[in-house]
């Protein structure tokens, strides 16, 4: 709710995690998550991904795959740590997809995951999602060890 709060109040991306960083590293004991933000800005068509611990994310182009891949220490971590975020104009037709440990783990690698995702069509986001989760629990012989979700986001540019 902090982060979202800040980007309603119009801050920057790189003010809003370093606040937000200094934030959790003052509460006392282990206090700290993964950020895997992504911000659209409709107009531009531009996306931040904002990364901080999180797994990579994948953008499907038409023929080839995009990884954005984060930085390795979660927010609340240490005092002072540099957000990993990527700017990244988007196109019609281009599919951005989150995923969380739980998923990302069963494929092993970043390669892995975006082969996979390259591989697939992307029409329906729902079907293309559950695809990724299926794959996903099959790699692990039908067995969900950790939280495991999906989430697809098709760009449809109206210009």
């Amino acid at each position: 709710n902090l982060i979202e709060n800040f980007y309603k109040a119009g801050f920057a991306t790189e003010h809003i995690m370093d606040n937000v960083n200094k934030v959790m590293s003052y509460k006392s004991g282990e206090n700290f998550s993964a950020v895997d933000v992504v911000v659209f800005d409709l107009d531009s068509a531009r996306a931040d991904f904002v990364k901080k611990g999180g797994t990579p994310s994948v953008i499907k182009k038409s023929n080839y795959t995009q990884v954005i891949e984060g930085n390795e220490l979660p927010v609340g971590v240490l005092e002072t740590s540099k957000s990993k975020i990527v700017n990244y104009y988007l196109n019609s037709g281009d599919v951005v997809v989150l995923a969380s440990d739980g998923v990302f783990d069963a494929f092993k690698t970043s390669d892995n995951f975006a082969g996979f995702i390259n591989n697939i069509p992307a029409i329906n986001m729902q079907e293309f999602s559950k695809n990724i989760l299926n794959q996903a629990i099959k790699l692990n012989r039908g067995q969900v060890y950790d939280d495991m979700t999906v989430m697809a986001i098709k760009v449809i540019l109206n210009r």
